[in-house]
């Protein structure tokens, strides 16, 4: 990775003076807009400020204005399972932050890219690619996120039974130190009680990296943790060469 990552990282990194939202005597102040979620949740880098004194950049998560109900509910899901997985290989979440009519989700703003933006830029260099030797390592990480979430369990040790369902480059961070983290839990599966339902025929997570069982039967619970392994592989797959090689043949519509 190269001084073009940085760039785009760290430039304007300064708070500006719009205030996104307040919570208890806390404004959180726009950095700027960041991509849209794969979900479509709006996405923004933010500088909280209490009694005037700046804290760390944060990323800020929202559900978009007239989305409908269950799109928050999948906001507050997403909280409360990252409340159950903290690791250095996952993305801390903070929690919510309720402003008026709206729901903010609080995560750590890893200083760094994502994998998806380091395969880009090697693609578009065509001579830029990771070694072979990060791209076990950070293969490794990931697969030390997913064991946590895989082996969650409850306060009575139950187990939780969550399934990422979207391992993929754009959930990848890595920082500039060296870090990888897993983030991007808003597709999870779990049986937390009284989560969200996924609707029969409606596909959660990322087709291209999707193993071919989840694709049988989309909105049905995937057996087991071995459909996120196996997208892990599909990512690393791509690290090593720059193309998604692996293709899924949709049977069943959304």
């Amino acid at each position: 990775m190269g001084s073009n990552f940085r760039k785009q990282t760290v430039r304007g990194k300064e708070a500006t003076k719009q205030v996104l939202f307040s919570h208890e005597g806390t404004d959180y102040l726009v950095v700027w807009r960041m991509d849209t979620t794969p979900n479509g949740l709006e996405r923004y880098l933010v500088r909280p400020r209490t009694h005037g004194t700046p804290g760390e950049p944060l990323e800020a998560e929202a559900v978009p204005p007239h989305a409908p109900s269950w799109a928050r509910l999948r906001l507050e899901e997403e909280a409360r399972l990252a409340s159950r997985l903290v690791h250095p290989t996952l993305e801390r979440v903070q929690g919510l932050r309720p402003s008026g009519d709206r729901t903010f989700l609080l995560k750590e703003h890893v200083e760094g890219c994502s994998l998806e933006s380091v395969i880009t830029f090697g693609v578009l260099r065509g001579d830029q690619w990771m070694s072979e030797a990060f791209c076990l390592y950070m293969a490794s990480r990931v697969a030390e996120a997913l064991h946590l979430a895989h082996s969650a369990t409850d306060e009575e040790g139950r187990p939780l039974g969550i399934l990422h369902r979207a391992v993929s480059p754009h959930a990848i961070r890595i920082g500039w130190t060296g870090a990888v983290k897993l983030g991007d839990f808003a597709s999870a599966y779990s049986l937390l009680p009284l989560r969200l339902r996924t609707p029969q025929g409606f596909f959660r997570g990322e087709l291209e990296y999707a193993a071919p069982e989840r694709l049988e039967q989309p909105g049905t619970a995937v057996a087991d943790v071995r459909a996120d392994l196996f997208s892990l592989g599909v990512v690393l797959l791509e690290a090593l060469t720059g193309h998604c090689i692996y293709v899924p043949v949709r049977r069943t519509t959304c």
